[in-house]
């Protein structure tokens, strides 16, 4: 997928969409414009397991679908 938004969509998605922290961290993560992460990256500076991650990002993209 790609993670890829306008300033007005990411601000529309931060306000509705609900996140958790961690949901909010990784969907920061994916769309940073100075440098979007892997799934792997995340993981590693996270803690996490790339299974958590994938995870997670399935969830995002469930919340970002409700709002649209």
């Amino acid at each position: 997928m790609n993670y890829v938004f306008t300033k007005f969509e990411l601000d529309y998605i931060n306000e509705n969409a609900n996140f958790n922290d961690t949901q909010q961290e990784i969907f920061n993560r994916l769309t940073d414009k100075r440098g979007r992460q892997s799934i792997v990256q995340i993981s590693m500076e996270m803690n996490i397991s790339t299974a958590t991650v994938s995870r997670i990002i399935k969830q995002v993209k469930h919340k970002i679908i409700k709002i649209l």
